[in-house]
């Protein structure tokens, strides 16, 4: 007889070994462009990927920048399990922890104040696949923005 316990604890040990195979680039690393490119993992998704896998539209900020940049930042630190790591008058840095095995997803918004575009990178720090949870961040961010009517619809 299997004991369940030992059988479940196995099975999530495994599942972390194998969404942990390899990890992303992160925004430090990166050379002169404000937002690093995205790794051949799908644990990323930004406005700057050339490839459909990876790609996300930009956010386009409605108003005047100085008012609603701010206020932008605000409904991301108030996300559920985030954490601000940076933020200026051009740009957010910002971590997600995952609820049950803490894995930590960094979020980047960078403000074009002259265009009002807001570039965007979502990607795990670790790991291989993330299962779709960055794309559902920025949309779900984007969803939030727009009902704030802080960022046009598309």
């Amino acid at each position: 007889m299997v004991n369940p316990v030992i059988f479940c604890m196995k099975a999530a040990m495994m599942m972390m070994l194998m969404i942990s195979g390899c990890s992303a680039v992160r925004a430090e690393d990166a050379g002169s462009t404000p937002l690093s490119s995205c790794p051949e993992s799908p644990n990323c998704v930004s406005t700057e990927a050339p490839d459909n896998q990876h790609k996300i539209d930009v956010f386009r900020l409605k108003g005047d920048f100085s008012k609603n940049w701010p206020e932008i930042q605000r409904v991301v630190a108030a996300l559920p399990r985030s954490a601000v790591v940076k933020a200026d008058e051009t740009y957010l840095h910002a971590t997600f922890k995952s609820r049950v095995f803490k894995f930590v997803d960094d979020l980047e918004l960078f403000l074009d104040p002259l265009s009002g575009i807001i570039s965007i990178r979502s990607a795990a720090q670790t790991g291989y696949w993330d299962f779709g949870v960055n794309r559902r961040r920025v949309e779900q961010l984007r969803h939030g923005l727009q009902g704030r009517d802080l960022i046009h619809h598309p």
